[in-house]
């Protein structure tokens, strides 16, 4: 029986032909100026093939004359893959060697990578003897293989996009269509569009799989590739068909002013960036909070390895409303690495997940250059994380950190200053540097990590808590200093995680200063928050519904008034829990508790329910619960409470013509509705 060779390789249309007769078809094809393989192929849809042309057509394995082709500058050619028939009878199982033509090795190069069920999935040449035949490959048949047996060798061209002559218009990809790269030019007016099918590029074995954009494009096909390169600044390249494969490698600029223009936008789809060890945005602009990588709505990206923006290069990182990025086990979400890099995530609506021991560092590794920095920013949407969130890590030179939380949700296991832990994995500590934690809206929900801090050497950290809330998935401490503002109003200290399922403690040492207030919240039994540091935070101290709010043996509630809502509990273990000059205000139906012996000083006491101030006096438990009726003030308590003024009569009148108004407004508010 004849052997023959099926040939749609990327230069040439389909042919069947004896393969005794290869070598002189071959000749033939060099001869006409094809080139036998690593050649440019320019779109040419128009089949005008000096230059190639813009316009729609189907990117197809098919003959040039059936539709749209490539130009390679002397001829229309077909872009395909190499299929390819052995000579040999029969290669047996578990054998690395394929024996083909003479012919048919000339048209092979080394890297090429070979899709046949007798190999394991990813084989590509290892080497080439044109003049035997014999084909080397990086791994064992599977199967036997025989002269019937197609072996499938991927395209080793750069398929090129944009030829400057005429309108952009839409390709269409046919099945499958590979290429060792690929670039988008700029076409006479428009923008390209591919549309179906899969295009994948850099299967070979050490082939670059970059797509070069020098003009912006819409890829709705399955794109899998090994990185991508924005080569001319301000364009847009939008993918909204997902990707097996994507970006194994970095998104950068040709230069930094091309790169900080750049922006690559998903807009639906499932792209899975599993392979290797880095995937890098070096793209957007952070400073501006344009540009960069942005997940839109309905792009899901999964993510191995370590996932980070800001290395090797400035980056920025979106993850806007529908959006999502999941990260697996055991990997790293990085903001901002190395050098003097800027990198920035923004969470603006949509979801950041971390499994298992995948930790997010923001700031990690800078040790050369005083000017890098890392950037978390949740303004909607959540971020979640079994594991740190970590604050600066392995700095050693005066880089930052910063986390900014003013909406959305972020539940993470600890918060850890200057250092990471990252499943087995201890990052060193950093050793200069800063980090910062700013929340001013949403929530930070933490585990039983807590708030700590690891740096060391010249390494500060700073919290500054002005709005929004702080809760609990356990029971957690801290002992860190913190600043109380009041930028979006006063920090809520919740004792329970955020569906309230969850009582939890959350104990905090560390000194409360500044000119905010707290409040707190709860679920009842459990939720309760204890200070024991000589706090010296001038604002209110508002314990709410369903929580405690204790002092320990040295705890103080700051220089502001207290009020304790209904349904709500203060516990105070020393009797200079509240400054003297301090108001308390108490609802009946709230409890004090009074663990100490002596008396603590306030400057006024409300009743809160009947709107009477109690007279300056010393009062026991016994009496106060006289005054307020059943046992507001816990019985087994053995403290007492001085009382030093009431309001002066102007202010107390002030204060009760405001309640009035305020009643007036709420009636004739009602009489309307």
């Amino acid at each position: 029986m004849k052997s023959t060779l099926v040939f749609k390789n990327q230069e040439h249309p389909q042919f069947k032909i004896p393969t005794r007769s290869l070598g002189a078809v071959f000749a033939a094809f060099l001869f006409s100026g094809m080139p036998a393989h690593g050649a440019n192929l320019t779109w040419d849809p128009l089949l005008t093939p000096a230059s190639g042309s813009d316009g729609s057509g189907t990117w197809a394995n098919a003959a040039p004359a059936s539709g749209a082709a490539f130009s390679n500058g002397a001829a229309d050619v077909t872009y395909s893959p190499t299929v390819i028939a052995p000579t040999t009878a029969a290669t047996t199982t578990g054998t690395a060697t394929i024996t083909l033509s003479p012919a048919n090795a000339a048209l092979l190069v080394a890297g090429q990578a070979v899709s046949s069920t007798a190999f394991p999935a990813g084989t590509t040449i290892l080497s080439i003897d044109t003049g035997t035949g014999i084909v080397t490959m990086n791994a064992n048949a599977t199967a036997a293989i025989n002269s019937a047996t197609s072996l499938t060798f991927a395209p080793i061209d750069t398929a090129i996009f944009g030829s400057g002559t005429g309108a952009a218009g839409t390709v269409t990809v046919s099945g499958t269509q590979g290429a060792n790269a690929m670039t988008i030019n700029a076409a006479g007016s428009g923008n390209y569009t591919f549309a179906g099918g899969t295009i994948t590029l850099g299967t070979n074995n050490g082939a670059t799989g970059i797509l070069t954009v020098n003009s912006g494009a819409t890829i709705n096909s399955v794109f899998n590739q090994k990185g991508i390169t924005f080569a001319t600044a301000g364009q847009t390249l939008t993918l909204g068909g997902g990707s097996t494969a994507f970006l194994n490698g970095t998104a950068g600029g040709s230069s930094t002013a091309v790169a900080v223009s750049s922006t690559l936008a998903l807009t639906g789809g499932t792209y899975a960036a599993t392979t290797g060890a880095g995937h890098s945005i070096n793209i957007g602009d952070p400073a501006a909070g344009t540009g960069g990588l942005v997940i839109g709505s309905g792009a899901t990206v999964t993510a191995g390895g370590t996932f980070q923006t800001g290395n090797a290069g400035s980056g920025l990182i979106t993850v806007s409303s529908g959006g999502t990025l999941n990260m697996g086990s055991g990997n790293n979400l990085v903001i901002g690495r190395s050098g003097a890099n800027v990198g920035k995530l923004v969470i603006s609506g949509g979801a950041v997940n971390l499994t298992g021991t995948t930790p997010a560092i923001v700031g990690f590794q800078f040790g050369s250059g005083t000017t890098g920095s890392g950037t978390l920013n949740l303004t909607g949407g959540s971020l979640s994380t079994a594991a740190d969130l970590g604050i600066g890590t392995a700095q050693t030179v005066a880089s930052s950190a910063v986390v900014n939380i003013s909406g959305g949700t972020a539940t993470v296991a600890r918060v850890n200053f200057g250092q990471t832990v990252s499943g087995a994995t201890t990052f060193a500590a950093s050793t200069a540097g800063t980090g910062a934690l700013n929340v001013t809206g949403g929530s930070l929900y933490i585990g039983s990590g807590g708030i700590v801090n690891n740096g060391t050497g010249t390494f500060t950290s700073s919290i500054a808590l002005s709005g929004g809330t702080v809760g609990a998935t356990a029971n957690w401490t801290s002992s860190m200093p913190i600043t109380l503002g009041t930028a979006g109003g006063n920090i809520t200290f919740r004792a329970a995680n955020a569906d309230g399922t969850g009582a939890f403690a959350i104990g905090l040492g560390g000194l409360l200063s500044g000119s905010g207030g707290l409040k707190t919240s709860g679920v009842g039994a459990g939720s309760v928050i204890t200070l024991s540091g000589a706090n010296t935070y001038a604002g209110p101290t508002l314990v709410g519904a369903n929580s405690t709010l204790a002092t320990d043996a040295t705890g103080v509630l700051g220089l502001g008034g207290v009020t304790v809502a209904s349904t709500g509990t203060l516990t105070l273990g020393n009797f200079n829990s509240i400054n003297n000059l301090g108001d308390l205000t108490v609802f009946a139906d709230s409890t004090v508790n009074l663990n100490f012996s002596g008396s603590e000083t306030v400057h006024t006491l409300l009743d809160a329910t009947t709107g009477v101030f109690l007279a300056p006096a010393i009062y026991t438990v016994a009496q106060l619960n006289a005054i307020f009726g059943g046992t507001t003030f816990a019985t087994n308590s053995s403290g007492t409470l001085t009382v030093t003024a009431v309001p002066e009569p102007q202010l107390w009148s002030l204060l009760l013509l405001g309640g009035v108004l305020l009643l007036c407004t709420r009636r004739r508010a009602a009489a309307r509705r």
